[in-house]
C-alpha cells in the first residue's frame, strides 16, 4: 500500500519541484502555505516514513542474528521514524505560524 501512494505522491512532488525551479524562497514559502501543498507534504513524509519503517524493521528482523539487541534495534528505528515525523510536522506548523 505505501508503495502505491509514493508512486502517486512522487508524480505530484516532481510536478511541484518542476514549478518551483527558479521561484525562490517567497514562491517556496507561499507554496508550502497552501494548505493542499502542505497536506500532500504532510501525506508524502507521513508514508515515507512508515515505508522506511517497515522496511528498516524487515532487515533488521531478518538479517540480525542476535535475537538479544533486537529490541534495541527495533526501538531505535522506531524512533527515528518519530523524529522525522515530529520534525516535519514542527516545520509545517511554524511555517503556517510565519507571517
Amino acid at each position: 500500500l505505501t508503495s502505491v501512494v509514493l508512486a502517486l505522491l512522487t508524480v505530484w512532488v516532481a510536478w511541484s519541484a518542476v514549478k518551483l525551479a527558479g521561484g525562490g524562497y517567497d514562491a517556496a514559502l507561499a507554496f508550502v502555505k497552501a494548505p493542499l501543498n502542505a497536506g500532500l507534504i504532510g501525506l508524502t513524509v507521513l508514508f515515507a516514513v512508515w515505508h522506511m519503517y517497515m522496511g528498516l524493521r524487515t532487515v533488521v528482523e531478518d538479517y540480525f542474528d542476535k535475537k538479544e539487541g533486537l529490541g534495541v534495534y527495533l526501538f531505535l528505528i522506531f524512533l527515528l521514524s518519530l523524529a522525522l515525523l515530529v520534525a516535519t510536522g514542527a516545520g509545517l506548523y511554524l511555517v503556517h505560524q510565519a507571517a
